[in-house]
């Protein structure tokens, strides 16, 4: 999902083989992800697998104001995207599955409430570090090429994270 998003965002063409039909076991997927797990990309030949990876390399690759202009971005954006996935993403998701009963998971809006809950400490971490900036989660997402430049994850996440969110609370 995160590199269909990414993908869709940067308007990039893209073939998409969906998760369960068996492709995952075969030869020619093997050959761009050894682990037989989604997703993985071959992209002209070049073969990456991990979506933090994938994702970093289409924002550089297909540059449209998302990838890091420097040294410095770059290690805000492996630190921000990191931290999403281990601060944000389990309590989001399971909030949004707990809330539409998906994946398996069983309609109930007391353990949705009890995720979401889990959520404000990181949060107000995501808070702080924009705090005092000219970046809100809503400008975030409309800034492209240079117009007040922040780390890209924030605004790359602003479009999925704070809307899945702020319907919860």
């Amino acid at each position: 999902m995160r590199v269909l998003w990414m993908a869709n965002e940067l308007g990039i063409a893209y073939e998409h083989v969906p998760q369960g039909l068996g492709v995952e076991k075969s030869p020619e997927f093997l050959a761009a992800n050894p682990n037989g797990k989604l997703p993985a990309m071959d992209d002209d030949g070049f073969k990456l697998f991990e979506s933090l990876a994938i994702n970093l390399y289409l924002a550089k690759k297909h540059d449209q104001g998302l990838a890091p202009k420097n040294l410095e971005e770059d290690a805000l954006a492996t630190q921000w995207s990191l931290w999403v996935m281990t601060e944000i993403e389990k309590s989001l998701l399971n909030a949004l599955f707990s809330t539409l009963g998906i994946g398996g998971t069983p309609k109930d809006p007391e353990k949705a409430a009890a995720y979401i809950a889990e959520l404000q400490k990181p949060l107000a971490v995501l808070d702080g570090s924009l705090a005092g900036k000219e970046v809100s989660y809503r400008t975030a997402v409309t800034l492209k090429d240079g117009e007040k430049e922040e780390s890209f994850v924030p605004r790359l996440w602003a479009r999925w994270l704070v809307p899945a969110a702020q319907n919860q609370l």
